[in-house]
């Protein structure tokens, strides 16, 4: 396995499944709402929140947006990502301008991500 830490704007399409779980935070309620059909009320971090699981199939390119690491506080180790396609459920969503949506994700899960880059 080889190490290796994106840069901002890091391009990648998903060669596997990725089951994560996705606080209904203000920053994830859009890509819940697309994919779980159901409305989520908008709330702040310290709320309180529920964990949704989620899948977001292969075939599902992904932009690395913000990479945030706080030493000492591991619990808000994150990624944030542009959705550039998604497939779910059998369902392709695809912009050719702009983005599908913006989510977080704690970086133990960004780490169970199977991927190819896209150049």
């Amino acid at each position: 396995m080889k190490f290796n830490i994106p840069s901002i704007g890091y391009r990648f399409v998903l060669t596997k499944d990725w089951d994560v779980v996705l606080l209904d935070e203000s920053k994830n309620i859009d890509l819940l709402h697309k994919i779980t059909g159901k409305k989520y009320s908008y709330k702040w971090y310290g709320d309180k929140l529920k964990k949704v699981p989620i899948t977001i199939e292969t075939g599902s390119i992904l932009e690395v947006s913000r990479i945030y690491i706080r030493s000492g506080k591991k619990e808000f180790d994150s990624l944030i990502f542009k959705l550039r396609k998604l497939v779910t459920k059998g369902i392709t969503l695809e912009k050719t301008k702009g983005i599908i949506s913006t989510f977080w994700v704690s970086l133990d899960q960004v780490n169970t991500i199977e991927f190819e880059p896209i150049s």
